[in-house]
């Protein structure tokens, strides 16, 4: 069964539970006997949209901004990167991603376990972000001048 909720920021929530299979199609619970499929919990796909909802896409579409620009190539628009992803992730889940004895049920995933220690200051810097990147290629951050230079100190421009 299932609920719909709708919420002030036009953001559709729905409680359950869907079952897909690695190519990215959504399959019932008969399904799921026969073949290899992945559980994706409605609350996981809700606080993802409800997080981009609330402070914006620009965290998710940096990656491809950034992977652009060490390739050379020129900035691109959000949609644009909103469509190099969906392009990336319709081919189904890469066999390298996948995980059948785990991706079939919750409390397994061990994704945020080994990537923790090493993505603290990602995390600090996703909460805190300097600026966007997409669109407008990278941003430059300016350091403060040091507090021993003085107005007429030419040492430190």
């Amino acid at each position: 069964m299932s609920a719909t909720l709708k919420y002030p920021s036009k953001v559709r929530i729905t409680m359950g539970s869907k079952f897909f299979t690695y190519q990215g199609k959504q399959v019932g619970f008969v399904r799921k006997m026969v073949d290899d499929v992945i559980l994706v919990e409605d609350a996981w796909v809700n606080e993802v949209r409800l997080y981009l909802g609330k402070n914006g896409y620009d965290t998710l579409l940096e990656m491809v901004a950034r992977v652009l620009s060490a390739g050379g190539h020129p900035p691109v628009t959000r949609a644009q990167a909103w469509i190099i992803l969906s392009e990336l992730l319709k081919d189904g889940v890469p066999e390298v991603l996948q995980n059948t004895s785990a991706d079939e049920v919750s409390n397994k995933g061990n994704l945020f376990a080994t990537m923790k220690n090493t993505t603290a200051s990602a995390i600090d810097s996703v909460a805190n972000p300097v600026g966007s990147v997409v669109g407008r290629g990278m941003n430059i951050v300016k350091k403060n001048k040091p507090a021993s230079d003085t107005p007429g100190d030419k040492s430190g421009q």
